[in-house]
Formats: structure tokens, sequence, C-alpha cells
């Protein structure tokens, strides 16, 4: 039905960056120099991706949900390939880009559901989590999770926390202020207005230290220890 969706991409990605070369004169004039340009990252990419989609629709959807939950699944298989060192060809005297391999599994899970509080409907709430995990112990971190910023942890910065292993946590509540009125402030004007608050917890790392070579099989056998 509606709910479910299932989509298949390849995605193809290609990206370079271009060094320019800047000196001065005695004279405090700025000279540009010819510079050169490279490729840091060529990669294809195939991504199966599940949706469960069962939000009730509703008036205010976007802002205080209700109603419903939404999972979204995607599994992975990445050929990519990043930048390792830059060299010049004894024979053309071209600059020689050398890759290494990152080849790997991901796979990546972000769910969300959503109530009213059975005591008091006015006040809503929403539990979300997103899950993350690649199969390339040694990938570079350019490919890692980044578990900082609006779509994470929002007391951190994006790029503060990383891994290649993602587990975060989520809940607000969220209760109307005022709906469906009309105040114009300047050439502002608000209709809705909602108060919320959260909490948060969650982490990305690349590996447990003593356990580099942790299988499911191992967690299996003894989670515990």
């Amino acid at each position: 039905g509606n709910m479910h969706q299932l989509r298949l991409d390849v995605i193809a990605s290609k990206y370079s960056t271009t060094v320019e070369q800047v000196t001065k004169t005695d004279y405090g004039e700025e000279s540009h120099l010819d510079g050169f340009n490279y490729e840091y990252y060529n990669g294809v990419d195939l991504k199966l991706n599940w949706t469960f989609d069962a939000i009730m629709p509703q008036v205010y959807n976007v802002t205080n949900p209700k109603y419903g939950i939404k999972i979204s699944t995607s599994l992975y298989r990445n050929y990519d390939n990043f930048l390792d060192t830059l060299t010049v060809s004894n024979d053309s005297g071209i600059l020689v880009e050398k890759y290494i391999k990152n080849y790997y599994w991901k796979l990546k899970q972000e769910g969300e559901i959503h109530h009213t509080m059975p005591f008091y409907r006015s006040l809503a709430g929403s539990f979300k989590w997103r899950l993350g995990w690649i199969s390339k112990p040694d990938i570079n971190s350019f490919f890692n999770f980044f578990g900082g910023g609006m779509p994470g942890l929002k007391g951190y910065s994006f790029y503060s926390i990383e891994g290649r292993n993602l587990f975060t946590l989520h809940y607000t509540f969220r209760h109307p202020i005022f709906k469906q009125k009309n105040y114009d402030l300047g050439w502002f004007n608000l209709k809705n207005c909602f108060i919320g608050t959260f909490i948060e917890t969650g982490n990305a790392w690349n590996g447990v230290e003593g356990y580099s070579g942790m299988s499911w099989s191992k967690f299996a056998r003894n989670p515990f220890d």
C-alpha cells in the first residue's frame, strides 16, 4: 500500500578541488600563478531503501505531529575511492592521484513514533532514533557517520561526533501556546506557536578498545562481557 515504499538508487559521485598559488611582490601586490586541480574522491554506491510511513495526516504534522510511526531503513553497497597521495608522472610531468579503495557495506536507519499523552491530549510526544553501521574497520573518516548538529545531538557541532557506528535517541515534548491566530509582527505573520523541550543521548564510534575483532557471532555467544 501507500505506507510502504521500496526504492533502489545508483549514486555516482566525483569530488574535486583547486589549489591556487598566490605570491606577493616587494611592493605588496598579489600575483596569482597558475594553480592545479585534482580529484580527491570518486565512487559508485548502490542503495536499497525501505520506508514505512504510517503517520496520520493532520494540519500540524510538520510542527506538531501527534499520531503515527515512520521508519526508513537503507542498505548500501559502496565502491568508494579516496585520495591517498599526489605524485608527478616521470614521463609526462602530469599530476597523478593515487587512491585507497573503500569498499564496504553500510546500514542506516531513522525512525520516529508520535503520540499524545492519555492524561492530557494537548501534550504530544515524539520518540526518534538513528542507527548506523559501516562494515570496514579501517575506513577513511571521510565516510563516517556524524552525530552532532540539528539532525543529531543538538548540543554538539555536526562534525564533533563521528565514527563508523552511530546510535542516538531523542525524545521531545510539545505543547501549543496558540493555534489559528493572526499576529502581525512587522513583515512577519504568526498563526501558530508551539513550545517544546527535548532530551537526547547517543554517540558515534569506530570500535571498542580490546574488541577490534568483534563480530555478531561473538556478541551473541557472550553479549554481557
